[in-house]
């Protein structure tokens, strides 16, 4: 499999990547701790959308969701979107503050 420069240039900071992520996940968590169901809801979208980017920073096949996947052999430019997509949902998770 042929990585673009975007994979190639994130690889050696995905632990730090993953560092940063769930310390931001744990700190919205506890901003919302006052309703367990939107916090529930958000850590879950933080997880869906986290694992793809950890995998898109690992060269893994990327799952968004049910049905909705990018194998690792598959084109680079593709997975360089997708792991866009997945990043930029986890960032808008964050705007997240309930249904009301």
């Amino acid at each position: 499999m042929k990585k673009s420069k975007i994979e190639t240039y994130l690889y050696p900071f995905r632990y730090k990547i993953l560092a940063l992520m769930l310390i931001a996940v744990l700190v919205n968590s506890y901003s919302l701790s006052d309703d367990s169901g939107v916090m529930a809801a958000a850590a879950i979208t933080h997880f869906l959308f986290g694992q793809a980017v950890f995998s898109y920073l690992n060269g893994w096949s990327v799952l968004i969701g049910p049905g909705t996947s990018l194998d690792s052999t598959g084109c680079k430019y593709a997975r360089d979107l997708m792991g866009l997509v997945a990043f930029t949902a986890f960032i808008v998770t964050f705007l997240f503050r309930g249904y009301s």
